[in-house]
């Protein structure tokens, strides 16, 4: 595996390596061919590897807690270079987890998330802490397994 320089939180699987340099997210195949550096509003979500061997999972970063249209999170497609937003923050929060844990080593194929629940913070003597209020009565789910192209 070769890693490009100032590489951090890189994972791999078969093909792709999903990682960070100078807090940008970036994507390469394994011998290091390929390197993209994706959007700067784009973060590694969490340091999971690749889920289903070619999709990153990433956090938009969207300072204005009032602009429509911030999807919660992105899928990447490494293999086609495709993007999609995935649920949608309300408007004046600070948005919703997408999660893509199944409880096993392995990176979940199916990462879901409850668009209802708002995370708005909750300050009180200059410290600021996110707090949840509502969803629990229906998840999202997106099976990358049925992705194809």
């Amino acid at each position: 595996m070769r890693l490009p320089k100032g590489a951090q939180f890189m994972r791999c699987v078969s093909h792709w390596c999903v990682g960070e340099v100078k807090g940008r997210m970036i994507v390469q195949r394994v011998d290091g061919s390929g390197l993209r550096t994706l959007p700067p509003e784009l973060r590694i979500y969490a340091p999971h590897s690749p889920h289903g061997e070619r999709f990153a999972l990433a956090a938009v970063i969207e300072p204005d807690k009032n602009k429509p249209g911030v999807p919660l999170a992105v899928v990447y497609d490494m293999a086609t270079g495709t993007m999609a937003g995935l649920g949608q923050r309300i408007l004046g929060t600070v948005g919703v987890p997408v999660l893509a844990g199944n409880g096993s080593s392995a990176p979940s194929l199916t990462p879901y998330w409850d668009q209802d629940v708002q995370i708005r913070q909750s300050c009180e003597k200059k410290r600021c802490i996110p707090r949840s209020y509502g969803g629990g009565k229906e998840y999202t789910l997106l099976n990358l397994a049925a992705v194809t192209g």
